[in-house]
């Protein structure tokens, strides 16, 4: 039997709604930022400042791809 020709249940998941790696990306990004919010308005360094301009840039991005 060819290999190719069958289609997996997870690429018809994936077919139908979001990749795996997707949400669970989304549940942790909720997750941390619930579990750090009383911090959220501490000092932070500029480097990452940066890094985080760059999440959210690529979450924005991600979402938009959905």
């Amino acid at each position: 039997m060819d290999d190719k020709s069958e289609k997996s249940p997870l690429s018809e998941q994936e077919s139908e709604s979001k990749r795996p790696d997707d949400a669970r990306l989304e549940k942790l990004a909720h997750s941390l930022r619930e579990k750090y919010a009383d911090i959220s308005d501490e000092p932070v360094p500029e480097n990452l400042k940066q890094l985080i301009e760059e999440l959210r840039e690529a979450e924005k991005k991600a979402q938009t791809r959905h």
